[in-house]
């Protein structure tokens, strides 16, 4: 994974240049799904250029058989933030939405590859707010 305080940086810009998105999709997969977080692999992150918004519809992993996620995701509050997590593994990130989004009635697991970085975000709106004007 790259440095830890750039990885960090660039995500947190990421992540609130696209809050809404992130924000109002992590609402829904959690109302469908359950507590869990938002995948993307470190290329996606990296590749964005700092303006356009996110446009692709990533993952959403309710179980990643990582204790350290598993907790973390045990412990936010969906009501006032999101959970995004990175990996260096693109193959994770490009099979995850077959078993993740599409998962059998309570399940949704995948095997985190090579590393997971995992963070937890709140701006404004919150995520069911986010969600609310993201469908109008």
């Amino acid at each position: 994974m790259p440095d830890p305080e750039e990885l960090s940086h660039r995500l947190a810009s990421f992540v609130q240049h696209n809050w809404l998105t992130l924000a109002a999709t992590a609402w829904q997969n959690y109302m469908k799904f359950g507590r869990g977080y938002t995948l993307f692999d470190w290329v996606t992150v990296e590749s964005w250029d700092g303006r356009s918004p996110v446009a692709l519809q990533p993952p959403y992993v309710t179980d990643s058989g990582d204790r350290r996620a598993n907790e973390i995701i045990a412990r936010y509050d969906p009501q006032t933030s999101i959970v995004i997590a990175v990996t260096t593994d693109s193959r994770a990130a490009e099979a995850a939405p077959a078993h993740v989004l599409e998962p059998p009635p309570g399940v949704a697991v995948i095997q985190v590859g090579e590393s997971l970085g995992i963070w937890m975000y709140g701006y404004d709106p919150a995520p069911p707010i986010a969600y609310e004007k993201a469908s109008h």
